[in-house]
């Protein structure tokens, strides 16, 4: 990555499905690696709080490498762990109804049931949906709203339960009778 900086490659540029390096570092490689190349690309002004038409970076760390440490740099540098994933284009549009479409099909592959959950969803819907517990709690302290509803009518609670997720449930529920 920063031989490819050093060179001026631009570190806000998208590819054609509109992802820009940001977003790509925490989908590529485990959480170490992720966290490394998120962590120069920030550095080098690479935008935390940037979307695809989509989804953002922080929605992309809860679906795939479920990084606390990826999540926090986001959020430090203006990520916003309460937006909602609204698909703007065509293509973000096209892969929720066949996420959808395959899940009335009968397909329950995670990736169906991700991308079928995410319209109106908040970061907190996609991992409690992946099982990262240790981001919910983290995103819970940075203040996400537990009780959003996305376009499927599910709060983050209902997806971890549908999921199986014991200790996010558990969790998600103490926080909630805590509350009330």
């Amino acid at each position: 990555v920063n031989t490819l900086l050093d060179h001026a490659a631009d570190v806000n540029r998208r590819h054609l499905v509109g992802d820009s390096p940001v977003m790509d570092s925490v989908l590529r490689g485990g959480p170490r690696q992720a966290n490394e190349c998120l962590r120069v690309l920030l550095e080098r002004g690479g935008r935390a709080a940037v979307s695809n038409g989509f989804l953002t970076s922080l929605h992309y760390v809860s679906m795939y490498s479920g990084s606390c440490e990826s999540a926090r740099s986001l959020i430090c540098r203006t990520a916003d762990v309460n937006r909602i994933a609204l698909p703007k284009t065509v293509w973000s549009r096209s892969v929720v109804l066949l996420a959808r479409f395959t899940l009335w099909l009968g397909n329950e592959s995670e990736r169906s049931r991700l991308y079928a959950e995410a319209e109106g969803a908040t970061c907190l819907h996609l991992a409690c949906l992946c099982g990262h517990h240790d981001l919910c709690m983290t995103l819970i302290e940075e203040r996400v709203d537990p009780d959003v509803v996305n376009a499927r009518g599910h709060t983050a609670l209902d997806l971890a339960c549908n999921a199986d997720h014991t200790l996010i449930v558990q969790s998600l529920s103490a926080l909630r009778l805590c509350s009330d």
